[in-house]
């Protein structure tokens, strides 16, 4: 239960991790990744020994929170979405 959340921003990061791959942005995606490591390696050094596989759990929930925000950020810069509002509600 307490991963669920890191499962469902994982195929999030999962998809926009692609998008900028198609768009060939590797150094950003370098970069960002670099971060999420040494973000997830800093809270488990210190969330690990006080709360076990609790302290583990979050951590894995925090990266994919940066990971999913980060990665929706570069993909909205790099890729502009332009949706007209009559095509959203086209199908209802």
């Amino acid at each position: 239960m307490l991963l669920a959340p890191a499962m469902f921003l994982s195929m999030l990061v999962t998809y926009f991790f692609y998008l900028l791959l198609l768009v060939h942005a590797w150094r950003r995606l370098l970069l960002v990744t670099a971060v999420a490591a040494v973000l997830s390696v800093g809270l488990n050094f210190f969330l690990i020994p006080l709360y076990g596989f609790i302290g583990a759990g979050v951590t894995s929930i925090l990266t994919h929170i940066f990971l999913a925000i980060s990665l929706a950020g570069l993909t909205i810069v790099k890729m502009p979405v332009y949706l007209r509002f009559t095509q959203v509600f086209q199908w209802f």
